[in-house]
């Protein structure tokens, strides 16, 4: 595998980001597949497509579960993370696609740019800044989260996880090129217990 490049993808709930004084709401998606999957392989490449066509407006996770063949390579670098978010929706197949937490269940395809288009222009109380600094072999990152309104919820948890943007690797099924690979949970997948700031201020995590 050549590891070309890295990047925190941070998610907060349901995935936001912040310009300026108000908090976007991104549209998180995440993607199950598997290295070894050959209908992966098929369905893959116009899904990639979309995302990027979409980059500044959605997240993107390649999760790799164990199925159909648990010796993809990518679910064998950290099988204890992609198989907790895994069983968290219930995964038993590949390739599949959840939007904000929710399957999307469109015939033929992944993801339609028309399904995407219902989620845009939406607004949250909250906002996630990362920020990253690399010192030789390790970069630190600083996630703040600042808080626009009042948040009416209990038991909050921040999610961070490192993927990778793109991955180049001869894979089983023929895929070469791989995107927003999921690497690793931080701290660890069970998350960081969150309660918001007042608003106007952030909360600030700090990891490397």
């Amino acid at each position: 595998m050549k590891l070309t490049y890295s990047l925190i993808f941070t998610i907060l709930f349901f995935s936001i980001d912040a310009f300026g004084q108000s908090a976007k709401r991104y549209v998180l998606l995440e993607h199950f597949t598997n290295t070894r999957c050959g209908i992966c392989a098929s369905r893959n490449p116009a899904f990639f497509d979309l995302v990027q066509e979409n980059e500044g407006s959605v997240h993107h996770i390649a999760v790799h579960p164990p199925y159909p063949y648990t010796q993809c390579a990518f679910y064998q670098h950290n099988t204890n993370d992609n198989l907790s978010r895994t069983e968290f929706y219930g995964v038993v197949g590949t390739p599949r696609v959840y939007v904000r937490g929710t399957r999307n269940s469109e015939s033929g395809k992944l993801m339609s740019q028309e399904r995407l288009n219902t989620f845009f222009d939406q607004t949250s109380p909250i906002a996630v800044v990362v920020n990253e600094e690399t010192e030789g072999n390790t970069r630190n990152v600083t996630v703040d989260v600042q808080t626009y309104e009042n948040l009416d919820a209990n038991d909050l948890k921040l999610f961070v996880s490192v993927v990778e943007k793109e991955v180049a690797y001869d894979a089983p099924n023929g895929e070469k090129e791989h995107f927003n690979v999921f690497r690793k949970a931080l701290p660890n997948y069970d998350g960081s217990d969150f309660n918001p700031a007042a608003i106007g201020e952030s909360k600030t995590f700090n990891f490397n």
